[in-house]
């Protein structure tokens, strides 16, 4: 589910409608079928990053966040970081203007864990996002799709890491220091993946 979001700088606001939203969804209230499963991811690009990541504190219909360079100031971000204790997972473009100098990686140093953080090498904000418009180029500089192809990328090995406790794609994170296109990576509290591994029932 792609949903907007109902105002342009009221994060807080724009967090408790995806929470009344997932709710909503898992009633079964909003469609018939598919049928919602029990694993629910928020993912979120820029702002919405974060009001995907206020939306995932302290809920417990959510099982995985992924934030797409994710841009959260001061203390409202940090706040909800802390509280979330779900496989969290934070792809990142380079820092600049667009991402309030790469401020999701304080994003990813408050999560406490299971978490996961990677740099996408010469990327520019609007590379996190697929499709982007010109309007977002003009701004934040000119995307390009072998950039975008690795975000969708990270983001599939994210969730079925997160939601699936895939032992395959946890390998393809660790091994993201291999691909010529990722500048970074890190994880925090990597045992505690290795118990949600251990733990999934795709596994046994």
């Amino acid at each position: 589910m792609a949903p907007d979001l109902p105002t342009l700088s009221d994060h807080a606001q724009n967090g408790r409608a995806l929470a009344e939203l997932v709710m909503e969804m898992k009633k079964g209230k909003l469609f018939a079928q598919p049928k919602p499963s029990d694993q629910l991811a928020l993912v979120g690009f820029s702002a919405g990053g974060l009001a995907t990541l206020l939306a995932s504190a302290g809920n417990t219909n959510i099982n995985c966040w992924v934030g797409l360079d994710p841009v959260g100031r001061g203390q409202q971000g940090a706040d909800a970081a802390k509280a979330l204790k779900i496989p969290c997972f934070v792809l990142r473009a380079e820092p600049s203007a667009w991402n309030a100098n790469g401020n999701a990686r304080q994003i990813f140093k408050d999560l406490p864990g299971p978490a996961f953080t990677l740099k996408v090498k010469q990327a520019v904000h609007v590379d996190a996002e697929n499709p982007t418009t010109w309007a977002a180029e003009l701004a934040c500089g000119r995307s390009n799709e072998a950039r975008r192809d690795l975000f969708g990328r990270y983001l599939l090995m994210s969730l079925r890491v997160g939601l699936l406790g895939d032992r395959a794609a946890l390998k393809d994170l660790q091994a993201a220091t291999n691909c010529p296109g990722v500048a970074e990576i890190t994880f925090h509290k990597p045992e505690l993946f290795d118990r949600l591994i251990s733990n999934s029932p795709a596994q046994h």
